[in-house]
């Protein structure tokens, strides 16, 4: 085999990295971070205001699907970042929610 398809084969196992995906899987963490603070300023309350939980399962969802699309794209960074913010999308709606129903329950 030439050793130029060698050096092909090669590189297509070899996990790299681009710019545009360094940058995106930051943009992700970093949302992951903020979601983060949002989570502790729940947990501080104890109480939710203005809450859509349609919202949340929206970016949720997106966070899920984005797990599933940057594989194909052979973005890692955003995919490690993906992997953060879905968690973080997932624990604050479900920690919302769930003060949801207890306030609904106390001014029943």
């Amino acid at each position: 085999m030439p050793n130029a398809m060698r050096h092909g084969m090669q590189e297509e196992k070899a996990i790299s990295l681009n710019c545009p995906d360094v940058i995106n899987g930051a943009f992700e963490a970093l949302g992951a971070a903020m979601t983060a603070v949002n989570i502790v300023r729940l947990l501080r309350d104890k109480q939710v205001r203005g809450f859509v939980p349609h919202l949340g399962w929206f970016y949720t969802a997106w966070a899920c699907y984005n797990l599933y699309f940057y594989p194909h794209l052979k973005q890692w960074a955003s995919f490690s970042g993906g992997c953060c913010i879905l968690i973080a999308n997932a624990a604050y709606t479900l920690l919302a929610l769930s003060y949801v129903k207890n306030q609904r329950r106390v001014q029943a």
